[in-house]
């Protein structure tokens, strides 16, 4: 368990918005602390009817590691008549980029994602390969 805080909010006519967050705090598995994390980032909506959002975010991991725990992240949405989206985005430390993309539908509540992460071009080879990931949700 742990427990995370956060703060949201919105700029100029909902166009801008930004989070600050702290997570994990206390946070254990078995004997073993979880790293505490915090987040920062701005999102910006453009276009009609902010059919179009890009977002950038910063995250610091307090970990001892020897790869670089802050790391950048920046995306973009382009949403199609409130029903498609159409994602991309990127993270980035100084020892490690990766790179996604995919796509959500939404039909009547009901919300299916699509991801994909392609491999790490990393100097710390995990020998990781592209990773799919998929989601289902209801929103009422």
């Amino acid at each position: 368990g742990g427990v995370d805080v956060g703060l949201l909010g919105r700029g100029y006519s909902d166009t801008v918005s930004y989070g600050l967050a702290v997570r994990n705090l206390g946070g254990k598995i078995a004997e073993s602390n979880i790293p505490i994390l915090l987040d920062g980032g701005l999102a910006f909506k453009l276009l009609r009817k902010h059919a179009a959002t890009f977002a950038f975010d910063v995250e610091h991991e307090f970990v001892d590691l020897a790869e670089n725990t802050t790391s950048v992240r920046v995306g973009a949405e382009y949403l199609i008549a409130n029903v498609f989206a159409i994602r991309g985005g990127a993270r980035a430390t100084r020892d490690r980029r990766s790179w996604f993309g995919g796509f959500g539908v939404t039909v009547a509540g009901l919300q299916v994602d699509y991801a994909l992460k392609l491999s790490d071009d990393t100097t710390h080879s995990l020998g990781d390969g592209n990773t799919h990931f998929i989601s289902l949700s209801y929103n009422y």
